[in-house]
C-alpha cells in the first residue's frame, strides 16, 4: 500500500505548529526559572530547622553509636560527641554543659572551643557545632548518658528569637569488665602505680622498743590513673597498738615532664600500748595494668617489734662517775714533783734548765705576739657570734615550749661555750633541775619522785640567771666611754 502524499493543507498546518512551538519555547523557560526562584524564596522564608544527635569517636555508625567496632571495656576512656545542626547558620555560640548527666560514669568537656562543621542533608547545606566529652565508666553494665537541660540556640533567619532544643534520647552503651579482672574491687586501671614507705624513727637492728613509744609510717602513692576510685591504704588494726591515721594529701607535681603522674601521701602513727610481740601488717593494693592487660599487686612489707615494759630511762644529766682515785695530799705536804719539795730532785741544774727554757719561750712568744693576738681575737669573735646565735635559738625554742628544738639548741649552745662557763651552767641548781626535766620530757616517763613537767620558760629563766652579768659589763663599758663633765 502506497502511503498518501501530504497535501498542501497538511504541509501548511505542520509549518504553523512548528512556528507556534518555537514562539512558546521561551515562555516555558521562564516558567521553569520562576518555579526555581519561588522554591528558593520559600526555602529562605522557611523557619530554620534544628537537629541534635550523639556521636562516639571510633564508632562505626553515628546513627547508632552504641554499636562500636569493638566492645567498650571498663578500663577504656570514651570520647562522646554532642552535635547540634541547623539548616541556616548560628548567630551566637552555644552554651554547652560542662558535664553529662550519668550515674555510672564520670564525664568532662574536652578542653578547647566547639568544632564547627558542614554537611549536606535533604538537599540543604547544614551548619553544625560539635562538643566532645571525655567519659570514664565506673562500673560494668549499661552506661547511660543524657543532657540534664535543653540547649538554647540562636539560628539565622529565626527572627532573633532564642530556640530551646529538646535534648536527644539518652545514649546507651554496654560496658564490660576486662577478662581476668572480674574479681578486682574497686577497679583501678593504670599504666604505672608505685607505693613507697618510710618509718620514723628509722628502724635499726639495735633499737629497743618499750610501752609508750610511737612509730610513724608515711606512704606515698605515685600513679597515672585518673580513676576517682583510688583506695586509701589500709594500715590495719594490730593488737596492742593505738592507731592514729593522718589526713591524706595530694602533692603537686613539680616536674613538667611527668605532669600525667599524681602523688598522694598518707600517714599513720602507731603508739605501742602492750608489751610483747607487735606485728605491723603489710599494705597491698591491687590494680589493672593497661599495658600488660593483667592484675598486678603493689605491696609494702610490714615489721615485727619486740616491745618491753615501760621503764624509766637513765637521766643523762645525773653523773655517776666514781670519786677521784688521786691520793689526798695534806695541807703541809708539798707534791713530790713540786720545785719547792725538799727532796733531792730540787737541784740547781734543774732550776737553770727551767729558766733557760722559759727565756727561750718568752723570746719566741714576743716575736709571735701580733699574729697570735690577731688569731685569738678572730677566734674569740667567731666563738662569740656563734654562741649568741645558738643562745637565741635556744630562747625561741623555749618560748615555743618545743622540747625537741630546745634540747637540740641547748646542746649546740653548750658546745659553743668555754669550758669554765659550761661547767658553771651544769653546776647551777636551777639549770640542773630544768635540764633534768627536759631530759625526762624527751627520753622517758616521769619518775614518781620527779618534779612537775618541763616548761620552756622555766629553762630559759634558769639559763638567764646563770649567765654572767653581761648587761652590767656593757653598762660599765658604756659609762667609761662617756665624755668627762666639763667645768662650768
Amino acid at each position: 500500500m502506497t502511503p498518501a502524499r501530504p497535501t498542501a493543507i497538511n504541509l501548511h498546518r505542520r509549518r504553523t505548529l512548528r512556528l507556534a512551538a518555537a514562539g512558546l519555547a521561551p515562555l516555558g523557560l521562564l516558567a521553569g526559572l520562576q518555579r526555581v526562584c519561588l522554591a528558593q524564596a520559600d526555602a529562605a522564608n522557611a523557619e530554620p530547622k534544628l537537629r541534635v544527635r550523639w556521636g562516639v569517636d571510633g564508632s562505626s555508625s553515628d546513627d547508632n553509636p552504641a554499636s562500636a567496632s569493638h566492645p567498650l571495656q571498663l578500663s577504656d576512656t570514651l570520647i562522646v560527641r554532642l552535635e547540634v545542626w541547623v539548616s541556616t547558620w548560628f548567630l551566637a555560640p552555644i552554651d554547652f554543659p560542662a558535664t553529662l548527666a550519668s550515674t555510672t560514669a564520670l564525664s568532662e568537656a574536652v578542653e578547647g572551643s566547639p568544632e564547627s562543621a558542614f554537611e549536606e542533608h535533604a538537599g540543604q547545606r547544614w551548619t553544625g557545632l560539635i562538643r566532645r566529652y571525655r567519659v570514664q565508666p565506673l562500673q560494668p553494665g549499661e552506661l547511660l548518658l543524657e543532657l540534664a537541660s535543653a540547649l538554647e540556640i540562636l539560628p539565622g533567619r529565626g527572627e532573633g528569637q532564642t530556640q530551646h532544643v529538646r535534648p536527644p534520647a539518652a545514649l546507651r552503651l554496654q560496658v564490660q569488665v576486662p577478662a581476668g579482672a572480674e574479681g578486682l574491687q574497686p577497679f583501678v586501671a593504670a599504666r604505672r602505680l608505685e607505693l613507697h614507705q618510710q618509718w620514723q624513727p628509722e628502724l635499726q637492728p639495735e633499737a629497743r622498743w618499750q610501752v609508750g613509744d610511737a612509730i610513724r609510717r608515711d606512704l606515698e602513692l605515685i600513679t597515672d590513673s585518673r580513676s576517682p576510685l583510688l583506695p586509701t591504704p589500709d594500715f590495719g588494726r594490730p593488737a596492742g597498738v593505738e592507731l592514729r591515721i593522718h589526713d591524706g594529701i595530694r602533692k603537686q607535681q613539680q616536674d613538667p615532664t611527668q605532669s600525667a603522674l599524681q602523688r598522694f601521701q598518707y600517714g599513720a602513727t602507731h603508739v605501742l600500748h602492750d608489751a610483747g610481740t607487735v606485728e605491723l601488717p603489710a599494705i597491698e593494693l591491687a590494680w589493672w595494668d593497661l599495658e600488660q592487660q593483667r592484675v598486678r599487686i603493689s605491696r609494702l612489707p610490714g615489721i615485727t617489734l619486740e616491745v618491753a615494759a615501760a621503764a624509766a630511762r637513765p637521766d643523762p644529766f645525773l653523773s655517776a662517775a666514781p670519786p677521784s682515785a688521786l691520793p689526798t695530799l695534806g695541807a703541809d705536804s708539798p707534791s713530790p714533783s713540786s720545785p719547792f719539795s725538799s727532796t733531792a730532785s730540787a737541784r740547781p741544774a734543774s732550776w737553770a734548765l727551767a729558766a733557760l727554757l722559759g727565756l727561750v719561750l718568752a723570746r719566741w712568744g714576743w716575736h709571735r705576739r701580733k699574729p697570735a693576738m690577731q688569731a685569738l681575737q678572730q677566734r674569740l669573735q667567731k666563738t662569740g657570734v656563734d654562741e649568741v646565735r645558738a643562745r637565741w635559738q635556744l630562747r625561741r625554742a623555749c618560748l615555743r615550749d618545743d622540747p625537741v628544738a630546745a634540747q637540740g639548741a641547748l646542746s649546740v649552745w653548750l658546745e659553743r661555750l668555754p669550758g669554765a662557763r659550761r661547767e658553771a651552767i651544769h653546776a647551777d641548781p636551777a639549770c640542773a633541775v630544768a635540764m633534768r626535766a627536759l631530759a625526762r620530757q624527751r627520753h622517758g616517763p616521769a619518775t614518781p619522785g620527779s618534779a612537775d613537767g618541763w616548761t620552756g620558760r622555766a629553762l630559759w629563766q634558769a639559763v638567764r640567771k646563770a649567765l654572767p652579768t653581761r648587761a652590767q659589763s656593757a653598762r660599765k663599758r658604756a659609762h667609761n666611754t662617756q665624755l668627762p663633765t666639763l667645768n662650768p
